[in-house]
């Protein structure tokens, strides 16, 4: 993603160390691998490796994407309810408030054992809107 190597990413967040009191996103950039590294296993169907390099990531702060992320490798496993905190989470930001809306009350659904046909479709919109 960086155009380079998760050696060369390492290599350059660690040369921000020294930066992160004057300016705390800098923190967030730690998670760029680990978020990288869960797109990648998802995309080859490593959904339990996929939710535990999202899972690394989100410790450095709440980024966006990592939350859609991590919502969508959990519902994918069936994990209802980190799928649903982590739209909660998106949620509280005010950043696709209507499409977490939508998907939290889905997965209410199913969790409560509904057969409603997936939405793939909407997640796909959800997770790739800018």
């Amino acid at each position: 993603q960086w155009g380079g190597s998760y050696e060369e990413m390492d290599e350059y967040i660690a040369s921000l160390d020294n930066l992160y009191d004057l300016n705390p996103r800098l923190w967030r950039l730690q998670g760029e691998p680990a978020g990288n590294r869960a797109r990648r296993a998802f995309r080859r169907d490593k959904f339990e490796e996929a939710v535990q390099y999202i899972n690394e990531a989100l410790t450095y702060g709440d980024k966006y994407t990592w939350l859609k992320d991590s919502a969508y490798f959990n519902y994918k496993l069936g994990r209802y309810d980190a799928a649903i905190e982590n739209l909660k989470r998106i949620r509280s930001y005010g950043r696709g408030i209507e499409g977490a809306d939508f998907l939290i009350d889905y997965m209410e659904k199913a969790r409560a054992g509904s057969r409603e046909a997936e939405h793939e479709l909407f997640w796909t919109t959800f997770l790739f809107e800018t």
